[in-house]
């Protein structure tokens, strides 16, 4: 058999076009990871969209640089897989051509070059992208620690007059509006936010207490979800904002039970489409 006249060539290449093969694969599977880890990160079997789970621009910013940085990192290596065979050609003697121009060995392994940078560069910042945006966008738990005798457990959907059986020296509310059928939050809403992470930072045992409205309009169905989706901004946004632990963050979904402003059906009452933040310290 022929041997190579410059089999080192070969033999360099081939370690490489191994590592592209390993690199490319991982790419294309972490171009799925938050479909794939949808149910954790939503924390339910509901089978969510991502749509409805990232309620806000931030969580989109990151899935659009995560998936364009892994969509780059693999064309990159098909780049790097095609002038690899050029690469081939020219360390067996033969000629070699892009498109039908002739191309010599400095241009192919430029080429090659920056086509493997590019890719592991895609690589990394997709996957970083994507596990900051699975860690940004997890579910809290809902248990509270039990060695917190301190804290009164308010279990999800308890409606608010379950307070009264907890003694808490001061109370602080705010409420956050949104838009009708939407659960986006708006500049005053992140102003609320901060007003509460000023109190909670000043005291270090208070909780939060979530108490999420819909105005009358729309099916139960609709009006239960659109509360949940709410408090969930509201808690993400708090724990991201403030860095409070999720066991000091109890939330309430009440739709249009215990509504601030009551009304009759079918009504559009501005007041009713919010989130109190209760914080108890």
């Amino acid at each position: 058999m022929k041997e190579c006249p410059e089999q080192w060539k070969l033999d360099v290449n081939d370690r490489y076009r191994a590592a592209v093969g390993v690199v490319s694969s991982l790419a294309v599977a972490s171009l799925a990871l938050p479909i794939f880890f949808l149910k954790d990160i939503v924390g339910s079997g509901s089978g969510k969209s991502i749509v409805n789970m990232v309620s806000d621009s931030y969580g989109w910013v990151l899935l659009g640089w995560g998936w364009f940085l892994l969509g780059l990192s693999i064309v990159a290596a098909v780049i790097y897989q095609y002038f690899s065979a050029k690469w081939v050609k020219l360390a067996w003697g033969k000629k070699a051509d892009r498109f039908g121009s002739p191309i010599g060995s400095d241009t192919v392994e430029n080429w090659m070059d920056w086509s493997y940078g590019v890719m592991m560069f895609g690589f990394v910042g997709g996957v970083a992208c994507m596990l900051f945006f699975m860690v940004r966008f997890s579910p809290p738990t809902e248990s509270a620690p039990a060695d917190s005798p301190n804290l009164c457990y308010i279990p999800t959907l308890m409606p608010q007059p379950a307070l009264q059986f907890c003694q808490w020296p001061s109370r602080s509310t705010e409420r956050v509006l949104f838009e009708p059928n939407r659960a986006l939050l708006t500049s005053a809403a992140y102003q609320v936010i901060d007003s509460a992470r000023k109190i909670v930072i000043a005291n270090p045992d208070s909780i939060i207490l979530l108490s999420s409205n819909t105005d009358t309009t729309g099916t139960v169905t609709t009006n239960t979800d659109l509360a949940r989706q709410r408090s969930a901004v509201i808690r993400r946004s708090l724990m991201s904002a403030v860095g409070i632990p999720p066991n000091r963050i109890f939330t309430a979904d009440l739709a249009t039970l215990s509504l601030p402003v009551i009304t009759g059906e079918n009504v559009s009452e501005p007041s009713n489409r919010s989130v109190t933040i209760e914080i108890l310290y």
